[in-house]
């Protein structure tokens, strides 16, 4: 029931365009019926007449305004399908996109990413044609039920033999959905997962080349393949038999009417035009008992779809997969549109950053952090510290509401956030993540990602990141294309573009994790020196770097997703016993 739901609101989303293509068959159909009333009267006076005189083909006059307000409806009709089709569509993705932006950045995507590409490219576009099959289907239950009145009226007996055979037919396929649906759900799941395993390939080619593991990597790819065509044989085997059974319907019931009706003529019950009038409808009624085997299986593939496009949705609310929206597809389109001007809010700036026991747990693991509380005075530079697994980058990410924490509270100049997600932005903060990711695009972009381009800003942010160089020493400079996801950098290189990518923001906080990792010593040294030149910024940062630790106001120690320790370097080198095993570790 659900499903119809989401259907029905589909449908209420364009209503008028919704209409479009049943009223296109509807009358489509209703020509075929006056067509086929005018060759049953045809047929039955032709032999009472000796010659053919033009009062028989008078007869055909109502079938030609019919042919006549099909061309109109059709032509008409035609943009008003197209558009459904696109809008509908259109507004699932819309729904589906909106929903991951406001998702916290940690959590958007809870399956794969080959998995949510089918999402939005495939499971859209199967409720789409399911609305629009249904259409059809509409007008031709109409158009059927009209000629079963029709038929029975010329001969009850035919018409009953013919139609209910068929009907059995169409009750025994319905049986073999089930089948259907879990041969279709597997061939979707084996198909997401070869498409979820050719994106990482593709990201992953260096680090496949390095360790020299081609043949592993292709080893599985053949192996996810063979398990797709094996699933994928099993369905177009049974679909294709179904399909075999609904097509041949027509020369069932083509059989049967010759059979009957040679056996009405001998005993004089069937007119010529009759049997016209059955064969001619019985063309079109076919169709009405293979679209019925159709609709189920694509109400089962329709299922699925639905279910792997809620699931996006991670426990929110399923009707906003079908809410409305203006998606404004009939605005003009400029051939140069203006960029859209990203506006930064004005922020004072950060006195004190308050954290009062924040907790966030993984579902899946049961690790996180928990009671974590520190103050952060603004123009200084923590440092979080610890051994893998400790919870430093979880404790970020829950600060910044890129995870929605269980717990705590956060207060920014002692007023307090209630949501990190939508508060901790530009300018007020700036993140730059431990593997930063980076788009095929060129290092402008990158950096500004949609802000206006101010050069002073621009090249400052540069200058801190210690990027100049680099852009200097390139062809292109500013304007060379980097690839896919970076691919043309080195590692330092394209952490510098993400720091700059933050700083030409000019946040009040800057959040890092590991910002230094892939430097140099020299080059670290630098960066650290001018993001701290003016102490006019409040920074955080995850590193067990000792340079990065000298240079920290303040260090805070985490052990199994705790606090162990909070203090100066001095102070925990002295007291803290994992401070010291972390130090020593770092040399």
């Amino acid at each position: 029931m659900r499903n119809v739901r989401f259907l029905w609101r589909l449908v209420c989303y364009r209503p008028v365009s919704a209409v479009c293509r049943p009223l296109i068959m509807l009358v489509c159909y209703g020509e075929r019926i006056v067509f086929g009333l005018m060759i049953q009267a045809f047929f039955n006076m032709l032999p009472q007449h000796t010659q053919v005189t033009p009062a028989l083909f008078m007869l055909f006059l109502p079938w030609l305004v019919a042919i006549a307000i099909r061309l109109i409806v059709v032509n008409f009709g035609t943009s008003g399908t197209i558009r459904f089709d696109f809008s509908t569509q259109a507004l699932l993705q819309h729904n589906l996109f909106k929903h991951i932006l406001e998702r916290p950045g940690a959590q958007a995507l809870l399956d794969s990413l080959g998995n949510t590409i089918s999402s939005f490219r495939d499971d859209t576009a199967i409720v789409v044609d399911l609305l629009g099959h249904l259409g059809e289907t509409c007008a031709l239950i109409v158009y059927t039920s009209v000629v079963f009145i029709i038929l029975l009226r010329v001969n009850v007996l035919i018409t009953l033999l013919v139609f209910l055979p068929l009907c059995c037919i169409v009750v025994l396929a319905r049986q073999a959905q089930k089948g259907l649906e879990k041969y279709r759900r597997a061939s979707r799941t084996a198909t997401s997962n070869v498409t979820g395993a050719i994106g990482e390939i593709f990201g992953a080619v260096q680090a496949i080349q390095v360790a020299g593991a081609e043949p592993h990597v292709i080893a599985h790819f053949h192996a996810l393949n063979m398990q797709r065509r094996a699933s994928m044989v099993k369905d177009r085997l049974l679909s294709g038999a179904l399909d075999a059974l609904f097509g041949n319907v027509g020369d069932i019931g083509t059989a049967l009417i010759l059979v009957l009706a040679a056996l009405s003529q001998t005993a004089g019950q069937l007119r010529p035009g009759d049997l016209v009038i059955f064969l001619t409808y019985l063309a079109i009624v076919s169709d009405f008992f293979t679209d019925i085997g159709s609709i189920l299986a694509e109400q089962t593939r329709a299922r699925i779809s639905f279910e792997r496009m809620v699931n996006v949705f991670q426990g929110a609310p399923s009707h906003l997969l079908v809410a409305h929206h203006d998606l404004h597809m009939h605005d003009e389109v400029d051939e140069e549109p203006e960029q859209p001007v990203a506006l930064q809010p004005v922020v004072p700036p950060l006195q004190r950053l308050i954290v009062r026991d924040l907790c966030y747990r993984y579902p899946e693991t049961g690790r996180g952090i928990a009671d974590i509380t520190i103050c952060i005075e603004g123009g200084t530079l923590t440092v979080v510290t610890g051994r893998i697994g400790a919870g430093k980058t979880t404790l970020l990410l829950a600060l910044l509401g890129l995870v929605r924490a269980d717990a705590g509270e956060i207060t920014w100049n002692d007023h307090s956030i209630a949501d990190a997600a939508a508060f901790f932005i530009p300018r007020r903060s700036a993140y730059t993540a431990q593997v930063p990711h980076l788009f095929s695009d060129t290092i402008r972009e990158n950096i500004l990602l949609g802000l206006p381009e101010h050069t002073n800003e621009l090249q400052a942010a540069i200058h801190t990141a210690v990027l100049d160089h680099d852009i200097a020493a390139l062809e292109h400079g500013l304007d060379t294309r980097i690839g896919v996801r970076g691919v043309k950098l080195s590692g330092g290189q394209i952490q510098r573009v993400a720091a700059a990518r933050m700083l030409v923001r000019q946040p009040a906080l800057i959040v890092c994790d590991d910002l230094s990792s892939a430097l140099d010593v020299e080059t670290e040294q630098l960066l650290w020196d001018r993001l701290r030149a003016t102490r006019t910024q409040t920074c955080i940062t995850v590193s067990h770097r000792r340079s990065v630790l000298q240079r920290a106001d303040q260090i805070i120690v985490l052990k199994q997703g705790r606090i162990e320790a909070t203090g100066s370097l001095e102070q925990l080198l002295t007291t803290s016993q994992e401070m010291q095993c972390i130090w020593q570790g770092s040399e």
